[in-house]
């Protein structure tokens, strides 16, 4: 480590902050082992605890997005867990309304403290819902969410993939959701609204301002989850997308709605002949998630079905593994 490096971490740490930072440098015998870090990965986990003190003898807690992922099942968290460490979030979805959160998918998370970004649905019912037809079965549905227990909630994601569906009836259903999760005066709720990132795309024709008004706004409906998926291998795609590109679609738009962020499902294949491409592309779209304050990462841990294929897996790749568990150690 240079000595003026030394020499600002030893004072940043000096105003009260505690740290302790271990630098190792890869040697001829420990590179060949499984899962070590290379140089250029220790220089950036090193900048990554720079930041941190830095924060911390600021007397500013560091930010870091919380990181979660999306599972086929429940029974797969804990070999995932195993590969990449403790994650503070899960991502799970109804195929239908489930009125009780005690029997939904989402209900393993509350035993595991985990933040759950739950999605229903409510069959397209948007007229019923926004005339007060359902709010007693949302208050019913809120009440069994234990006190305490962080979750957001998503009702009808990617609406945009729906056919035949009007953009204004459910923007007044979600305005109707975010009405009934405040009344319900529990910090802990919280209402995100759920879109594809190809809708910000202008090659798809689509009007991202169709899915978002001064309604849901006004009923604090101010995340906006996003599902942006790397173009390579996704259905097929043989195009590579660098994801400052992805990203600029959506992110000013977003920011101009005053909501805050968050990516609700994401994936990336592997590169032929470019073993470190994923994993850049997987820390390029964390190190835009701290800079934009996104509220948290889930990538969609499938092997097969929904356009993917076995190469989207987090852990398709040493180098993929390594990556995704650095950003999760952050976020503890």
């Amino acid at each position: 480590m240079r000595a003026d490096r030394r020499t600002f971490l030893t004072a940043a740490m000096a105003t009260g902050a505690a740290a302790t930072l271990v630098a190792v440098q890869p040697t001829q015998a420990t590179a060949a082992l499984p899962g070590t870090p290379s140089r250029a990965e220790l220089h950036k986990m090193i900048n990554d605890l720079e930041k941190r003190v830095v924060a911390l003898a600021s007397g500013a807690p560091p930010y870091a997005p919380a990181m979660g992922a999306t599972t086929g099942s429940i029974s797969e968290w804990p070999a995932l867990e195993t590969a990449v460490g403790t994650l503070l979030a899960r991502r799970s979805f109804e195929s239908a309304f489930v009125a009780d959160f005690r029997a939904s998918k989402a209900f393993p998370d509350v035993a595991a403290g985990r933040w759950s970004w739950w999605s229903f649905k409510i069959n397209g019912d948007y007229l019923g819902f926004t005339s007060g037809a359902w709010d007693a079965r949302i208050a019913s549905l809120l009440a069994t969410i234990p006190a305490g227990h962080r979750t957001t909630v998503i009702m009808q994601h990617e609406p945009e993939n729906d056919s035949g569906i009007v953009a204004a009836d459910w923007r007044a259903a979600q305005a109707r959701l975010g009405t009934l999760v405040a009344a319900a005066g529990r910090p802990e709720l919280d209402v995100s609204f759920v879109l594809m990132d190809w809708t910000f795309n202008p090659q798809s024709g689509r009007r991202p301002q169709d899915w978002y008004d001064s309604a849901m706004s006004n009923a604090g409906v101010k995340v906006c989850g996003l599902d942006p998926y790397q173009p390579y291998g996704f259905l097929g795609g043989t195009q590579w997308v660098d994801w400052a590109a992805q990203a600029a679609h959506f992110t000013p738009v977003v920011k101009a709605w005053g909501c805050t962020m968050a990516i609700t499902e994401y994936a990336c294949a592997e590169f032929p002949g470019q073993p470190d491409r994923k994993a850049n592309w997987y820390r390029d779209v964390y190190d835009w998630a701290v800079t934009n304050k996104v509220s948290a990462l889930h990538t969609f841990n499938y092997a097969a079905g929904f356009g993917l294929r076995g190469d989207h897996v987090i852990t398709s790749s040493e180098n993929s593994r390594v990556e995704y568990a650095r950003e999760a150690a952050l976020a503890e």
